[in-house]
């Protein structure tokens, strides 16, 4: 029988991905909506409704904080060749994108904008999924089994990587999702 994946499935609430901070990440988040519509409008070239997005962020505002919905989902893969990773992303990211024509002769080229982390919560909330990802793989038990880290570089991303450290991440791979990757024992 050849060797498959296993992954298993983790769903967290911006209190699991906060902690202590969460009041604090919750009020900035409450005062950085009507700013966030502003950015979204203005990148639309006036095609978005602020006062609709001040509406929609509000009720992914209350999902998030007062009715305490899943924020975020980490994957944890353990697959043949050794490879250990965590695939993890925003499920409910503040952050829009756009798809405009580029010109009517030119229909075929749209200009594409996914307006990746445009809002401060979606970085501020990939980095801590990303610490909870990363404290998991150098926890206990599971840290003998990690004999190296494949992606990204540590040099880029070190176990205890400082926020401009996450945000070079996020920034250099250009995805609204990531993923951590590493080495271990060849089942």
């Amino acid at each position: 029988m050849e060797p498959s994946a296993s992954a298993y499935h983790t769903y967290v609430t911006a209190a699991d991905l906060f902690g202590n901070s969460l009041d604090e990440v919750k009020n900035a988040t409450w005062k950085s909506l009507p700013d966030w519509a502003r950015i979204m409008v203005d990148a639309s070239k006036g095609a978005l409704s602020a006062q609709a997005l001040e509406e929609q962020f509000r009720l992914q505002y209350e999902l998030i904080f007062q009715q305490n919905a899943t924020v975020a989902e980490i994957i944890t893969v353990s697959a043949p060749g050794g490879i250990l990773a965590s695939n993890y992303y925003v499920v409910l990211p503040f952050s829009r994108g756009s798809v405009h024509l580029g010109s009517l002769d030119k229909i075929d080229k749209p200009v594409i904008d996914p307006g990746i982390f445009s809002a401060d919560f979606d970085i501020t909330a990939s980095t801590a999924i990303g610490r909870i990802a990363q404290k998991f793989w150098f926890s206990g038990r599971i840290r003998p089994l990690v004999t190296g880290q494949l992606v990204p570089d540590d040099g880029l991303l070190p176990e205890n990587a400082t926020d401009a450290q996450w945000l070079a991440h996020f920034r250099q791979s250009r995805m609204s999702s990531s993923c951590l990757s590493w080495s271990g024992p060849v089942w």
